[in-house]
């Protein structure tokens, strides 16, 4: 795999742009230093004698600029890879023969960090006075405001835990980004991110109108590239991923553009040891689709599944954006082949329940989406799809099974619940992807308690059950599903 690598620096105090270029020269880059007027020049002499090319900004670009501009550098030649590392990082001596074999985690990445602040090492979960289980496997903004309504409903003494992260290369899970620190990119979405409204209007995280606007008149005091790049990759509806534990190291005590040390969370608390061989820490990791080199998915041992997850990809989507092997096995035993079913959001799932039920109607936001997997594209009117009468309609007999997947984005399926009844029978079963997230748990319990059912929970998937009559014993699938929880 070519890797062009930029390392961009800036004048600071306790300079460790040596150690940055070092570290990466020992793990087999040859990276380009992009220098601010003012760096050090003892480290850029000794970059001269290790003959590292370097690239001397005539004026001050400041923190983004400066990024911006070695990034657009960078892309003008050809690489299979972008990595841009700060003046401040060490990475792991064995970091580019890792990625040489691991990248990419999907097809979608927009960028994937070595580094691993601290807070992404991590996950939070939520629970109730007596100890049950609310939610799990939270961001911590998701967490304490999950905890702070449940307090304000009355509850009271909601409790926050955290634990670690498992091993693997994860979702963010942010629509911004906490640190820059060594980001690799594919060239093709590195030029979307630069291309993106995001970036090109971008005037720095938070302030005042007025001090965006004087920011805008002195472009070098921009700062925050690393919520840019972020929020620019959730436009572009991609995917920022993180090695945990991480391939790489903050070590400034000084920042360049006053953003305080390397402690707390600007460190990786999890860091591969340099004598470790980061693929032996990986190897076992299984949270996330990565591809062999014929750009077939591992096999999960599932047949029906991983032919399901070969097409979706070979259309040239993500199968890591879709159903996942636990949730497609709860949801296959809810089905049965004489089931009339209904879709919001389509794609993976959606060629899974055709192959199982005689009648599936999915309905999808996304043209493109629409059309590979065979949908009914109804844009957004509102809160909700416009069903326009182009192919089935929506109305008719009541469906068996409902899965909830869509719209699109967390927290914006709530137009289903003025609509879910007409759609219903007493015996339709009905499925909420995304449990894991607050906002669609709270949908879960709020069509459950609209339409007087139980609700269960398995894993991310939440599940409205028909009531079991009084007289009636539950089966044992039954009653795994109506207990709250994974």
């Amino acid at each position: 795999m070519d890797f062009r690598v930029g390392v961009t620096t800036a004048p600071r105090r306790s300079p460790t742009l040596i150690k940055t270029v070092e570290s990466l020269m020992s793990a087999g880059f040859e990276p380009i230093v992009f220098a601010e007027p003012g760096s050090c020049a003892v480290h850029l002499t000794e970059c001269d004698r290790l003959g590292v090319p370097i690239v001397r900004r005539e004026t001050t670009r400041g923190c983004y600029r400066n990024w911006i501009e070695t990034a657009d550098d960078l892309l003008d030649g050809d690489a299979d890879a972008i990595l841009i590392v700060q003046d401040d990082t060490v990475v792991h001596p064995q970091s580019r023969t890792f990625l040489e074999a691991d990248l990419w985690p999907c097809e979608r990445v927009g960028y994937v960090s070595l580094y691993c602040a601290k807070h992404y090492s991590q996950r939070w979960s939520v629970y109730r006075p007596d100890g049950e289980l609310v939610s799990r496997h939270l961001t911590e903004q998701a967490a304490n405001r999950t905890a702070r309504r449940g307090g304000e409903g009355g509850g009271g003494g909601f409790e926050v835990k955290t634990e670690e992260r498992p091993v693997g290369c994860h979702r963010t899970g942010t629509p911004s980004l906490w640190g820059a620190c060594a980001l690799v990119f594919q060239p093709r979405q590195l030029r979307r991110i630069l291309d993106s409204k995001t970036c090109r209007g971008w005037t720095g995280a938070g302030g005042s109108k007025a001090e965006r606007a004087r920011r805008k008149a002195d472009p070098k005091t921009i700062k925050n590239v690393d919520t840019m790049i972020g929020m620019a990759v959730s436009e572009l509806h991609l995917e920022g991923r993180v090695y945990h534990p991480s391939l790489a190291q903050h070590i400034a005590k000084h920042s360049a553009v006053g953003h305080g040390d390397n402690s707390g969370r600007r460190r990786a608390s999890h860091v591969v040891p340099d004598e470790v061989d980061p693929k032996a820490v990986f190897a076992a990791e299984t949270g996330y689709v990565r591809y062999e080199a014929d750009g077939r998915a591992r096999r999960t041992g599932d047949p029906e599944y991983d032919a399901a997850v070969d097409w979706w990809h070979g259309l040239g989507h993500s199968p890591s954006w879709s159903i996942d092997l636990d949730s497609w096995h709860t949801l296959r035993d809810l089905l049965r082949h004489d089931m009339r079913t209904l879709e919001f959001g389509s794609g993976l799932s959606t060629r899974l329940i055709r192959g199982r039920v005689r009648d599936h109607l999915a309905i999808e936001q996304d043209r493109k989406v629409a059309i590979d997997s065979g949908a009914l594209h109804c844009p957004l009117a509102g809160d909700w799809y416009e069903v326009r009468h182009q192919g089935p309609p929506l109305e008719g007999p009541p469906y068996d099974l409902i899965l909830i997947d869509g719209p699109q984005g967390e927290g914006n399926r709530r137009g289903i619940l003025s609509r879910i009844e007409p759609l219903c029978h007493a015996d339709t079963v009905i499925v909420i992807d995304d449990v894991h997230r607050d906002a669609e748990w709270q949908l879960a319990h709020a069509i459950a308690d609209r339409l007087n059912r139980p609700l269960g929970k398995r894993g991310r998937l939440g599940v409205i059950r028909p009531n079991v009559p009084a007289a009636a014993t539950p089966t044992a699938s039954q009653s795994e599903l109506l207990q709250v929880g994974e």
